[in-house]
């Protein structure tokens, strides 16, 4: 009797997931509310979003690690500002500890897709992908290329479950997707480094603080701070949504590197709002360029140390040149041309005389300065500064001995 009733089963099991394939058309992406029916089926199988939820993902919201003993912590050398000096001091960098779960329905998948007009030549990747369907979602209804990483075992097992019937169904009804990889690993780790900067959709579900603080030993980078450094390594035109914001992208000197504004991601969009109806609102970042440019010298600098960690939050010509002494390189040139460009010039230490040989008063004359090349400058302010970088000083200058002697000569002769 038990045999005979687990083979309706199957048969009723067989008949429905022929009714899906048969609303997609071979050779074409899968429609929005196929792939809705699809996962709700496939859940089905495995129990129902309690069973999933509560069996392979919930045991592993607290402490992992003693679940994960092969997780590894590093240890990178960041220079710090120590009075006149600077004083290398050890940060340590650690996965993290505590992994709390939160499923992104379909609905809110569809609205992050409309938002950043993901095409197929796009490369998605899901950081803490959980079990997968995020993933699915975008292989099979944008057919691009999509990446998921997940650190909790049983998440990641429960995600290939779910990804052997999504595989089923594809041979099935002979629908066109894009390759779909789940790896289980921690995307901290630099061997997922080149997988993961080959992307150029970023989704995280960092939500309510699940990437910050709360998840790692206190002292450590945050995992937002991890997600920030590794987009600021990716392509521009690079899209990203989050669900809580990621500061580290918002830092003004970064204003004009990355747009970020946020979303309506529309009402039960996640399991946490479904009862509520609550509407939620993601945060999309758009990376513009790969440097910054500091208002004060107009020098690019990189977004991220050598370390590929590290971000740059100091003007590094400007903290090489505190006083302001060098000017950036269009400005240079320009004043240097100005100096070819004039009638005479005559070169004297700290300074040179751009004004006509003939000219008899001083104050007509110009001098330029050697440090930032301004060509302004008259006598006048010769002992004070000049006019273009006021906080150098350029002293005043003897002369030299060749035209001593000549007064002299000049003297005995009247």
């Amino acid at each position: 009797a038990g045999t005979a009733c687990s083979t309706e089963v199957e048969n009723e099991n067989k008949i429905v997931l022929d009714k899906i394939c048969a609303k997609v058309t071979p050779g074409e992406r899968v429609p929005y509310p196929v792939w809705k029916e699809l996962l709700e089926y496939t859940v089905a199988q495995l129990g129902g979003w309690e069973v999933v939820e509560g069996t392979w993902v919930k045991p592993g919201s607290n402490n992992i690690r003693d679940a994960q003993p092969q997780t590894q912590s590093l240890t990178i050398s960041k220079q710090k500002d120590v009075g006149k000096g600077k004083e290398k001091v050890q940060v340590k960098v650690s996965t993290q500890f505590r992994a709390q779960y939160g499923r992104a329905n379909s609905s809110l998948i569809q609205a992050v897709i409309a938002e950043t007009e993901i095409k197929e030549t796009d490369r998605f990747i899901d950081i803490g992908s959980g079990i997968g369907q995020v993933v699915m979602q975008i292989a099979c209804t944008v057919g691009c290329p999509a990446l998921g990483i997940e650190f909790v075992n049983g998440r990641h097992a429960c995600a290939m479950q779910l990804q052997e019937y999504y595989l089923e169904f594809l041979s099935k009804a002979g629908a066109l997707a894009g390759d779909c990889r789940l790896i289980l690993g921690d995307f901290v780790d630099k061997r997922h480094r080149d997988s993961i900067l080959q992307s150029t959709v970023v989704f995280v579900n960092n939500a309510c603080g699940t990437f910050g603080s709360r998840c790692v030993e206190s002292g450590n980078l945050t995992l937002d701070y991890h997600v920030a450094s590794l987009v600021k390594q990716m392509k521009i035109g690079t899209r990203v949504v989050a669900f809580d914001r990621l500061l580290e992208l918002e830092r003004p000197e970064l204003a004009d590197v990355f747009h970020c504004h946020d979303f309506d991601g529309g009402s039960g969009a996640t399991d946490w709002t479904e009862r509520s109806n609550k509407r939620i609102r993601l945060f999309y970042y758009l990376k513009r360029a790969d440097t910054w440019i500091c208002q004060k010298c107009t020098y690019g600098n990189p977004l991220v140390e050598c370390d590929g960690l590290t971000g740059v939050e100091t003007c590094q010509m400007c903290e090489g040149d505190p006083a302001g002494m060098r000017r950036s390189y269009g400005l240079r040139k320009k004043t240097k041309r100005r100096a070819r460009e004039s009638p005479s010039h005559e070169s004297v230490a700290g300074y040179t005389n751009v004004a006509s040989k003939n000219t008899k008063n001083n104050d007509s004359k110009l001098w330029t300065c050697s440090f930032c090349n301004f060509s302004g400058n008259t006598f006048q302010v010769q002992a004070k500064s000049c006019l273009n970088c006021s906080k150098s000083k350029v002293q005043p200058v003897p002369e030299s001995k060749p035209i001593e002697q000549r007064r002299r000569k000049s003297q005995r002769s009247k």
